[in-house]
């Protein structure tokens, strides 16, 4: 009988931990905690823990509330203000005996500290760059850091235990971004690296430690969503910033349908743009923003080694050589078709100026507003510009590009004139060939492909579009290629080219082919160029692939010179006159063609200050700006379109595009709110709610978080 009575009290407190798990995992059961949550929904699966190989990825969005840096950007202007460093750097410029140099030199806050209570000082800051030069650990920064900003370990000295100098040996107007990486805590990872150990990928949290706002509390993982719980780091105070009222900020994986029914229930608080979701979805709700952020430039790229269109394939030094190439036993020659129809008596300035007539002729030959509206349902922006608006320097001024085949038509026939051929007609009532039928005169240069990846909504229907409309001046587009990355990448960016063959023939660099021998001739693609717009990388002679990624084969030696202009310029103003230039460069010269801007839209309860969608965007959010709205007062639903100001370093203004639209409760006031549920779990985790999900499953989930013991650090200095 005794074992009876004991085996029912143990059915019976098991039966009681079940529904005090169940309780606590419920969202319906309201929390009479305190406690300030502020959860984050995001669709993306959380798998790697590695600080160090995390670098404009979904993770350095969490990541950013972990780890601090010298600089990092506020909300209010977007520019970089000093955190870790006590003010912002003293540059000079120092001719030494192997060129000039130029010397920024950082003082740190005094008495900082990492999370885990150990001291942070300049040999932290010094190794944390340092790590990046290790090519033992390959980070995205190591191919960067080491040939286009030649640093190596003497780039980053030490001066005192709060003095840091850096030593550019390329000059760059881009040094806070540079310095704006995260900070490590030495102690934690030399004897890791020491030991032969070069990825850090540990879900314990073990290299988790920071000096930023706040630190990991916990990490579960399940089939259906992830949950990163994070608290504040109470050592944050000592960089004399703001510190967010958040008691627990919690990054959540969430299907679509689970993220917006919490957000529209108040469980979740703000939602990532990449749910892509708008503001039909949130309209009718109460106490919800919603904010259209314009995101990168999808654009048409040419491969600038075509007869027609290519500006590097009408150079004299590239007419007629012949590249080969092991790997795809190809061999390819260069031809320009305006030498060929003018017999070779078109100079090199004309040819260069017809290719470009063709790409000018290509921009205006389609509709970007149809593609907005129609195609991708006003999920996109027209663009003119290959900077996106969100950019430092954005170029208001740029006029936006109409549709116009008359004007298209009339450009193609300059183009022709210049080569001596005047009977091209842009209507069938005049004598001569008609040009939109180029195709059928000229097939081996008028017929070509096109290829895009088939990664975002909506881009093979525009593509197709466009060459649909590009027929109407004359290509005949032979097929239209949509695949994977890998596959699209083969054929432009991943082309096989060998180090040998990169400036095997002649001096010059071996370009990635056309169509015909396994490249490509029209590429749709996008650039995320983030906030501070660089496509030297793309544009640059000295980038072509394998070496850098300039795939199109594009070069100009005007641009080039402003491109390097704009890197090394560290007057403001100056720099602003030069990235105008710039922009109406490319407009006007089109080596590449922009189609759209694709727009970020995010959504979050209007409880919440601080929050910079760009920022999110681009993983910068500086996540001590959270604030809650003590007070809240609401008004009536509105729909507003704001410009908003930035400039690097200083506030000058220029233009961004953003839309906002505010539904909020007309008749009510809401005051400080408390963690929208049980303080426990602010979300419903997949183990015990979500169908497919084993409860015994979730339940040693839980039983696994309660017996998880903490990491054991070092004694603290």
């Amino acid at each position: 009988m005794p074992s009876k009575i004991k085996e029912k009290k143990l059915a019976l407190v098991t039966l009681g931990v079940l529904l005090a798990f169940s309780i606590m995992y419920n969202p319906s059961v309201t929390s009479q905690t305190t406690e300030l949550t502020f959860t984050y929904a995001e669709p993306y699966q959380i798998m790697n823990f590695d600080p160090v190989h995390q670098l404009l990825t979904p993770s350095d969005r969490w990541m950013n509330s972990i780890f601090a840096s010298l600089y990092q950007r506020n909300v209010g202007s977007r520019d970089f203000i000093p955190v870790l460093a006590l003010d912002y750097p003293t540059v000079t410029r120092v001719n030494e005996t192997d060129g000039t140099v130029m010397i920024v030199k950082v003082a740190l806050k005094q008495g900082l500290k990492f999370s885990n209570g150990y001291a942070l000082n300049s040999t932290d800051v010094a190794y944390s760059f340092q790590m990046n030069l290790m090519k033992a650990i390959t980070t995205q920064q190591y191919d960067i850091w080491t040939k286009e900003y030649r640093f190596t370990n003497d780039s980053v000295r030490i001066i005192n235990e709060y003095e840091v100098e850096f030593r550019f040996k390329v000059l760059r107007s881009d040094y806070l971004e540079i310095l704006s990486f995260k900070i490590f805590c030495e102690e934690i990872f030399r004897p890791a690296i020491e030991s032969g150990i070069y990825t850090f990928n540990d879900p314990s949290g073990y290299y988790l430690v920071g000096a930023g706002p706040f630190k990991i509390d916990h990490i579960v993982t399940g089939n259906s969503s992830d949950f990163i719980f994070l608290i504040p780091n109470e050592y944050w105070s000592l960089t004399g910033l703001p510190t967010s009222p958040v008691d627990r900020l919690v990054f959540v994986r969430y299907s679509k349908e689970v993220a917006l029914t919490g957000l529209l229930n108040g469980t979740v608080d703000a939602v990532d743009y990449s749910y892509r979701f708008n503001f039909t979805n949130i309209a009718g709700a109460s106490g919800l923003v919603g904010i259209r952020q314009s995101d990168y430039t999808q654009g048409l790229w040419p491969n600038h080694m075509h007869p027609v269109w290519g500006h590097t394939a009408q150079l004299d030094a590239y007419i007629g050589q012949n590249f080969t190439y092991s790997q795809t036993n190809q061999t390819f020659t260069v031809r320009s078709f305006w030498d060929e129809i003018s017999n070779g008596f078109m100079s090199e300035t004309d040819r260069i100026e017809a290719a470009r007539l063709v790409r000018a002729a290509m921009s205006y030959a389609f509709s970007r507003e149809h593609i907005a509206s129609t195609i991708t349902m006003n999920t996109t922006l027209p663009a003119s510009n290959l900077i996106p608006p969100y950019s430092y320097g954005w170029n208001s001024s740029i006029p936006q590009i109409q549709k116009d085949l008359n004007y298209s038509r009339l450009l193609i026939q300059q183009a022709f004139a210049l080569a001596g051929w005047n009977n091209i007609t842009i209507d069938t009532t005049s004598p001569g060939i008609f040009v939109g039928d180029l195709a059928r005169y000229f097939p081996d240069f008028w017929s070509v492909t096109a290829i895009a990846p088939a990664t975002i909504p909506y881009r093979d229907q525009w593509t197709n579009y466009v060459t649909s409309e590009l027929e109407g001046i004359g290509f005949n587009f032979t097929s239209v290629v949509t695949g994977t990355w890998s596959y699209i990448l083969s054929m432009s960016l991943t082309y096989p080219i060998t180090d040998a063959e990169y400036n095997l023939t002649n001096g010059l660099h071996t370009p990635i082919p056309l169509q015909p021998q396994g490249g490509y001739d029209l590429m749709f693609l996008g650039f995320v160029t983030w906030i501070r717009w660089d496509l030297t990388s793309v544009l640059a002679f000295d980038e072509f692939r394998p070496v850098g990624v300039n795939f199109i084969n594009y070069w100009d030696a005007e641009l080039e010179f402003q491109l390097q202009s704009m890197q090394e310029e560290i007057n403001t103003t100056i720099w602003q006159f030069i990235m105008n230039d710039i922009q109406l460069e490319l407009f006007n010269k089109n080596p590449g063609i922009p189609i759209l801007y694709l727009t970020a839209f995010f959504a979050y309860r209007d409880i919440w200050t601080g929050l910079a969608p760009v920022l999110l965007r681009n993983y910068e959010q500086p996540w001590w700006e959270l604030q809650v709205i003590p007070e809240l007062t609401t008004t009536t639903s509105t729909l507003t379109s704001t410009t908003t100001s930035i400039q690097p370093p200083s506030t000058t203004t220029t233009s961004s595009i953003n839309q906002t639209q505010t539904f909020a409760n007309t008749t009510t006031s809401e005051t400080t709110p408390t963690t929208p549920v049980d303080i426990t779990s602010p979300i419903t985790p997949p183990f015990l709610s979500l169908p497919g999900d084993s409860p015994l499953i979730g339940f040693a989930f839980i039983l696994a978080i309660l017996a998880r013991r903490p990491v054991v650090s070092k004694k603290k200095r």
